[in-house]
């Protein structure tokens, strides 16, 4: 069983503002902050749901929506119940690594096409170097080598393969992780708040630094997708898309190192005092921080995932805007136009898009695309699948 980790000492309730006690700031301002940010968020994705022009591009981006109001909620709930921080956290983590999923898969919606063809590409195309070797390419005169120059038949098909395995395998691993630490929190054995291999939080951890290094393999395909594909996706400004997942994931790292260096226990330089308690410091500032974190990617989804490109217009199949233009319902300003057919053009979320948000919900398509990978991975050329 693990030792007291301090999250039972009672809270301090002295005012630090008139009436005000600092746990009641953290809970005042977080509430704020998570009803902010999941308004924006829900009305955002209700937008899209209710013009559900292109299914397979808004399913996709009605899940990385989700991320903000599913961070900021679990964050909020940390603060209040505390003591079940552990539980909440593995929430929000988890998802995390689905909408990081959802966006290759928005990627790879944008082509309109099959997947295979779009690896096939790759070969007749020309394949481009792995983006992290150039850098290096001039000191390394291996990096630069022949494969590229006369590549070996279907090697697009290949990378592409491993690209998709390396990426759709992440949010199952990170379920795994997920599985084992409530199991073992439950059963009083994971000890976050304390070290050694005697506890089951060491052993999640060294397994998580493990996945933190899949994270970063998935990470870097993607970025190797879009450096492959980047002539075809530029219109729909794939960074800027890319940015709202990377900063998730950059800050709530960087926030946990950072505190964990410095904020908790008496010897390190922020400490509890007789206004701030221990649960206070170590688990509602971080998930405060979160929950204003999550009201700036809220604001900056707005921008990156705008609905008006998907709304019908004029009865006549077309899409009036593309990702640079918008009106009054978008807040974007731009010239092009998106034409296509009155079919795709078709409202098809239903009524109050009810059928958008099923779609969205249902991550099957997920595991079928694992399963498919991990088959195309031993495909030495394209086939049926």
């Amino acid at each position: 069983m693990c030792p007291d980790s301090g999250l039972n000492l009672a809270i301090s309730d002295k005012p630090i503002v008139g009436a005000v006690s600092f746990q009641g700031f953290l809970i005042l301002a977080g509430g704020i902050l998570t009803m902010t940010s999941c308004s924006m968020s829900f009305y955002q994705i209700f937008r899209h749901a209710t013009n559900y022009t292109k299914p397979l591009e808004q399913k996709q981006i009605i899940r990385i929506c989700l991320l903000v109001p599913i961070y900021t909620l679990s964050s909020f709930l940390s603060i209040v119940f505390y003591k079940d921080h552990v539980y909440l956290a593995g929430i929000y983590l988890l998802y995390e690594a689905c909408a990081l999923v959802a966006f290759y898969a928005l990627c790879c919606a944008y082509f309109d096409t099959d997947h295979r063809r779009i690896a096939t590409s790759w070969d007749k195309d020309g394949l481009k170097k792995w983006f992290f070797t150039r850098p290096f390419a001039a000191c390394v005169p291996a990096l630069k080598g022949s494969y590229y120059d006369q590549p070996a038949a279907n090697a697009g098909w290949r990378r592409f393969n491993r690209m998709w395995l390396c990426i759709y395998q992440y949010p199952f691993m990170k379920l795994l992780v997920t599985i084992a630490t409530y199991v073992t929190e439950s059963m009083g054995l994971l000890c976050s708040e304390e070290g050694g291999t005697k506890y089951a939080d060491f052993w999640i951890k060294l397994h998580t630094v493990v996945s933190i290094a899949i994270l970063i393999t998935a990470m870097h395909c993607l970025m190797q997708f879009y450096y492959q594909s980047q002539e075809l996706l530029e219109p729909h400004r794939p960074v800027l898309k890319f940015l709202t997942i990377k900063i998730v994931v950059f800050l709530s790292l960087m926030q946990g190192f950072v505190l964990d260096a410095i904020v908790g226990r008496d010897d390190q330089p922020l400490g509890p005092t007789d206004a701030i308690s221990y649960p206070s410091l170590t688990i509602g500032v971080p998930n405060l921080l979160l929950c204003l974190e999550m009201f700036g990617i809220g604001i900056m989804h707005l921008y990156a995932y705008p609905w008006a490109p998907y709304v019908a217009r004029n009865g006549a199949g077309v899409l009036a805007a593309t990702e640079n233009d918008g009106d009054e319902d978008g807040g974007k300003k731009g010239s092009a136009v998106v034409d296509v057919s009155a079919e795709e053009a078709e409202n098809q979320g239903g009524f109050s898009g009810w059928k958008a948000y099923v779609d969205a919900l249902n991550f099957s398509d997920f595991a079928v695309a694992l399963y498919r990978g991990v088959g195309w991975v031993f495909m030495r050329e394209p086939g049926r699948g």
